[in-house]
């Protein structure tokens, strides 16, 4: 898979010179300097970082979630669906 990265100018000339001195492609350097990091800060195993679904919607105001609607029908009546084609 592609990408784009940025990275600061010396990193990268550095990271360019060490894959050069061995023999090796920069995209492997990467690859290898990526799987080495993720192999030493693998994710916690307590799930503290999923997320249950669905979640639980926002915190609303009715007043503010009849006025949205109101938007949305309105603009739904706008729409002008042509079933000839």
């Amino acid at each position: 898979m592609k990408t784009t990265v940025e990275l600061p100018d010396d990193v990268l000339r550095e990271a360019k010179v060490k894959a050069a001195r061995r023999g090796i492609p920069l995209r492997k350097f990467f690859t290898e300097a990526v799987v080495e990091k993720i192999a030493r800060e693998p994710l916690p195993t307590d799930h503290s970082m999923k997320k249950e679904w669905p979640v639980a919607p926002p915190n609303v105001p009715k007043a503010e979630l009849r006025r949205i609607h109101a938007e949305i029908e309105a603009d739904s009546e706008r729409l002008d669906f042509d079933d000839d084609e």
